[in-house]
């Protein structure tokens, strides 16, 4: 779907530092999808939409945890464990809670693929913190 692609330009926006772009992109690819109900990319949507505004600062930085505790959910509901994963670690990373460690601990150990990748990566640095 036009959201996947989607969702690869904004994570280019976000590596280029254009936030202002990414958001823009990401609020209406979400409005398009909850709108069509097209959910196959919505957890990764909503992740990086949060990770967007937690890179705009304090004044947008409060959306970002309402945003990831649905991507969150969103990627449970479709058993898509590498969005659950994405979703845990940037919460960790920004609103660090015993229990995201936890999960993240969890389903590091049952997803045991993609070692070298660079989430698994920051999922280790963030269970041994």
């Amino acid at each position: 779907s036009l959201s996947w692609y989607e969702g690869g330009l904004a994570s280019t926006y976000l590596r280029l530092n254009k936030v202002g772009k990414a958001v823009e992109l990401l609020e209406s690819t979400l409005s398009r999808i909850r709108r069509e109900k097209d959910r196959w990319s919505l957890p990764m949507i909503e992740r990086l939409l949060a990770e967007a505004y937690i890179r705009l600062g304090e004044k947008h930085y409060l959306k970002a945890e309402p945003l990831l505790k649905d991507s969150l959910e969103n990627a449970r509901e479709m058993k898509a464990m590498w969005f659950e994963l994405e979703a845990l670690a940037v919460l960790q990373a920004n609103f660090p809670h015993e229990s995201y460690r936890i999960l993240l601990q969890q389903l590091a150990i049952e997803i045991d693929e993609g070692e070298e990748t660079r989430v698994m990566k920051k999922v280790k640095d963030l269970i041994n913190d």
